[in-house]
């Protein structure tokens, strides 16, 4: 077994060789990926959906505390920003009247966080 001397060891605290682990890529190559992302993340349109549409997805789901919890999430998005409040009654109500994907107990927790969204509405 070869030895390193001294030398060596301090030399190779200032010059790094290139091993066969290192996963570098060329700085070309990444400010290129870089530009690409920047393009993209610049020309996605994100006022298509709104905040709360993925919240509403999760009432889908077959597992009773994903469901509990995107309805309180709503509920508290609703009573903090009135504004779109509106908006987020008239998506539950298009999950009350799904003809499938959403149990009946849950289309009941719906109109529950309905009723509630409703009561601290400004009149």
């Amino acid at each position: 077994m070869k030895q390193k001397s001294l030398f060596e060891s301090f030399i190779g605290l200032f010059i790094r060789t290139k091993s066969k682990s290192d996963n570098n890529i060329p700085a070309g190559k990444a400010i290129d990926l870089q530009n690409a992302y920047i393009t993209a993340t610049q020309c996605a349109d994100y006022s298509t959906e709104s905040p709360y549409t993925e919240i509403i997805k999760q009432l889908y789901s077959s597992e009773p505390e994903i469901i509990s919890s995107a309805l309180y999430y709503l509920q508290k998005i609703a009573q903090n920003e009135t504004e779109i409040a509106p908006k987020i009654i008239s998506a539950l109500d298009s999950c009350i009247s799904a003809k499938s994907g959403i149990s009946a107990s849950t289309k009941e927790h719906i109109k529950h966080t309905i009723d509630i969204i409703n009561k601290y509405q400004p009149k």
